[in-house]
């Protein structure tokens, strides 16, 4: 099975197993040879952003502090669509080293990283994200490495946060717009 195949099927898998269609397209083109291992798309967003994952056919890139969903169903020329920006993103690093992604009944969530601590987006309608939740951090204060967040995990009910110096902090989710540290 080509790689191709595999993640047409891994893409149609997880269609399936989150039970909704997917609005956006990711495309599956053939590219002439002479194209490969070169950049067929203009640059995207005017700010700083490292961390991209694709969600409900939509790309979305994070960045300090700031997020972008983007259509990207003609790679040849990507189009904007909305963006997420944390309050928490003047003072200094707030840096997307890691998004997640979790789901309460019939909603969708995207957990990044702030300044302070952690914001949670409502992605149901991907393309006009909202901001559920906001929860600040004992210990993070815009840290690069002491007192930074670094990396999350959405798992069931909870929201795992690794921040360096200051080890793991877990937040229940159960309600996302009402995050707890627990």
């Amino acid at each position: 099975m080509t790689v191709k195949k595999v993640l047409v099927f891994a893409w149609v898998l997880l269609g399936c197993l989150v039970g909704r269609s997917v609005d956006g397209t990711i495309p599956n083109l053939s590219y002439l040879p002479e194209q490969e291992f070169t950049i067929i798309s203009p640059e995207m967003a005017n700010v700083s952003l490292n961390q991209p994952s694709v969600f409900n056919g939509y790309l979305i890139l994070a960045g300090d502090g700031d997020h972008e969903v983007w259509d990207i169903s003609n790679p040849y020329a990507p189009s904007y669509c909305a963006s997420m920006e944390t309050q928490y993103n003047e003072l200094g690093e707030s840096e997307s080293h890691q998004v997640t992604y979790g789901k309460k009944g019939d909603e969708y969530y995207l957990a990044t990283i702030s300044g302070e601590g952690i914001d949670i987006w409502n992605v149901t309608d991907t393309t006009s994200p909202t901001l559920e939740a906001e929860l600040k951090l004992p210990g993070i204060y815009y840290g690069d490495v002491a007192g930074a967040i670094w990396g999350l995990s959405w798992q069931g009910n909870y929201l795992y946060v690794g921040a360096t110096t200051n080890g793991l902090y877990v937040v229940d989710v159960t309600d996302p717009s009402s995050p707890e540290l627990v």
